[in-house]
Formats: C-alpha cells, structure tokens, sequence
C-alpha cells in the first residue's frame, strides 16, 4: 500500500506540473518579484521605527501569525469514490497507506514554517530576545510538532464516527498550541517545545492505536479528499480554466434587490442572467471578496504611497481580468442559443457587470487610500489615477478580451 501511495503521488504531481506553467508565468513571477521587493523594503523600516510602546504587541503579533500558519496545509489522502469499493478488502492494510500521506503532507506545511518563522525573527530580535541558532531551531521545531499534531488529528477524525470528539480534540490542540507558543514567545523556548513534544508523543500513540483497532470511514475520507482538491482547483483556477471544477450555489435573498434594479424586458435579458450568476453563484463573487479583502489588507497597512498605487493598481487587474471567463457561463446551455438576441448583448452586459464590480471596489480603494495616508493631495491624486485605469479597463481592454473570447468559443 506504500507503493500504491507513492504511484498516486507521482501521478497527481504530475497532473499539478501541468498547471504549474500557467501559475508562474512571466507576469506573476515579475509581480512576485516587485511583492517581494516592496514588502522588504517596507518591514526592515518598519523594524527600524518601532517605538517602545509598539513593541509591546510584537509577541501577540507575532505569536497569532504562527498560530494561523499551523491551519495552513490538510492532510493529503488522495482518496478515490471508486476506493470505497474497490480498496475495502485492504482496510487493514491501509494504515500503511495513511501514514505515507501523513508523511507526504508535512513537506509544504514544514517549509512554510520556516519561512514564517524566518520572516518573524528581525522583528522578535527588535523586542531584544536572545536569538541563537539553538533558540530558532527550539522555535522551528515546536511549530512542526504542533503542526505534525494537526495532522495527526486530522488523520484519527478519518476513524471516528461522530463529529463531537473531533471537536473537543480539535479545541484541546488549540489550547496546547497556544500554550506551546505563548511559553516559547513569554517564559522559555524550551518549555514551549516539550509542551508541544509532549502532546505530538501522545497523538502519535493515539493515532497508531486508532490506526489498528479503529474503523476507516470511507465516505469521510472521500469526502475530505474531494473538498481539499476543490480548494486546490479553485486556487490555479484563478490563472487558467480547470476542467470539472464546479461551484456552489447560494441563494442569498439579501441580495435580491439589486437583481430587482435591473428592468425586465427583452434588451436585459443578459444583464440579468450575468448579474445572477455573479451573485448568487461562488466561485466569480467569491474570488472579487477574496481579492478585494487582500487588497484592503495590504493597502491598509501601507503608508508609502507608490505602494498604495501599485497594489491598488494590480488587484484592480487581477479582478478585471479573472471576471472575463464570465461570459462563456451560458454557453454549455442550448436554450440560451435559442434566445431571439444577438449575441452582442452578451459582451455588452459583462462588460457593464465588471464596470460596477470595478467601480465598487475602486471606492473601497479609495476610502481606505484617502484615510491610510497623511497626504490627502497625494492620495487623490492616487485616485484620480486609479480611475483613469478603471476607465481604460472598462473601455478598451475589457471589451477586447470580451470579444476575443467571443471569437474562439464561437
């Protein structure tokens, strides 16, 4: 059953290899490059202009930022829906199996936490904490048998039958892994790793046992499996199309009165049907809120006005350019075709849909922009320029790439 892991590994790895080439592209790499850049740059001054009373919420800062990183990475089972059928004789056998992808899924978590512990240390040494390469590793090291622990726990939830025991244990990590950081960060980094090291040697008892007198279940772990892997698909989906990839539907009622603004008769036809799909569906409106709350965050927290323009100036692309596969939504249906409307309507009433999803985000923009920095002249000026760019996207580049996607789908 080992092997059997390994052989799925090589083959999703293999799949995501695929993908890989449309992620990092010449335009993200450059945009990487600038990020990182910029974000250098600003956090060593920021190291340097800490006052004594801003110091005082580095550890919290600090101590919360390494507890979120522990929730970064799930267990990656791999699991199948035909598995349910046709790996059920080898239940027993599947111990083996898990454990391989226990294994498998610590590499990504554990070298994130080196970079978010690596980041984490100019600041920490700013407070005047004596910062050794024993101290790092007792720091580093405790965040991997607390994440290692997450995992764990996530594995034993496979053998449970109810949801209460996953909650309270699920509640009791939290409680430990606060503690293991809050003792490294307050009173001795030793102690924070035999905290975690105690409860990562008792979970790793638990789940052996689990493992060999417990029952797997399937469907949960199917189920898990596919929920993880949608997650995945929904993130590359935001640089090139995914085939399969399917999104929720809600019914949002409190979003009904907007659809009610948009006129009822022939010409609108399109307009309505867009406007619906983009609120009520998940994965448009979704991916607009993800972008512009990263936006919101990162503008938020600067004060240097070329990078307000710039961060500002990029998510306002990025949702621009990712609401365009809008248009083929309705194209898969044959009733729409038969609709007695020409399909300019179609390229007309995305384009007016990205013009107010742009126009509501550049206002968002602007009041955070307006209100972040002190020179009210720079930052109008800044907005004046985002909405020259909001034009110019809603007007020229929106329509382009509307009607080139027009041409290849027909």
């Amino acid at each position: 059953m080992s092997d059997f892991y390994r052989l799925r590994v090589s083959r999703h790895q293999t799949k995501m290899l695929k993908y890989m080439k449309y992620i990092f592209n010449d335009h993200f790499i450059l945009i990487l490059m600038f990020g990182i850049g910029g974000f250098g740059l600003y956090y060593s001054e920021l190291v340097k202009s800490l006052t004594i009373n801003q110091l005082m919420w580095v550890k919290p800062l600090v101590g919360f930022m390494w507890f979120a990183s522990l929730f970064i990475g799930k267990l990656a089972t791999l699991l199948h829906e035909a598995d349910q059928v046709f790996l059920l004789p080898k239940e027993r056998q599947m111990s083996h199996y898990l454990n391989k992808a226990l294994t498998h899924s610590l590499v990504i978590p554990f070298v994130l936490l080196i970079l978010m512990s690596g980041v984490t240390m100019p600041v920490l040494l700013a407070t005047g904490i004596q910062m050794t390469p024993i101290i790092y590793g007792m720091y580093l090291l405790t965040l991997w048998l607390l994440k290692f622990s997450d995992l764990q726990l996530r594995l034993q939830f496979l053998y449970q039958d109810t949801a209460n025991s996953w909650t309270k244990e699920r509640l009791l990590w939290c409680v430990v892994a606060i503690m293991a950081i809050g003792s490294g960060l307050y009173i001795q980094p030793f102690i924070g790793l035999v905290i975690a090291a105690i409860f990562s040697l008792l979970n790793y008892v638990l789940t052996k046992n689990r493992l060999t007198t417990g029952t797997l279940e399937w469907s949960k772990g199917c189920s898990l499996e596919k929920q993880r892997m949608k997650q995945v698909y929904t993130f590359i989906n935001l640089f090139t199309d995914v085939p399969g990839l399917t999104s929720d539907v809600k019914r949002r009622p409190y979003l009904d009165k907007l659809l009610a603004t948009i006129p009822k008769n022939q010409a609108n036809t399109y307009r309505y049907l867009y406007a619906r799909v983009f609120i009520r569906g998940t994965e448009y409106s979704g991916l607009v809120l993800r972008l512009m709350i990263i936006g919101c965050v990162i503008i938020g927290f600067s004060s240097t006005s070329w990078i307000s323009l710039l961060i500002a100036a990029l998510f306002l692309y990025l949702i621009g350019f990712q609401l365009v596969p809008l248009l083929g939504e309705f194209d898969y249906m044959l009733m729409a075709k038969l609709y007695p409307l020409p399909s300019e309507q179609k390229v007309k009433a995305v384009r007016a849909l990205i013009t107010r999803v742009l126009s509501v985000v550049l206002i968002v923009f602007a009041l955070i922009i307006f209100f972040v920095l002190p020179d009210k002249l720079t930052a109008l000026m800044i907005i004046g320029g985002l909405l020259i760019e909001c034009l110019v996207l809603s007007w020229l580049y929106i329509p382009y790439r509307l009607k080139k996607m027009q041409k290849v789908s027909f």
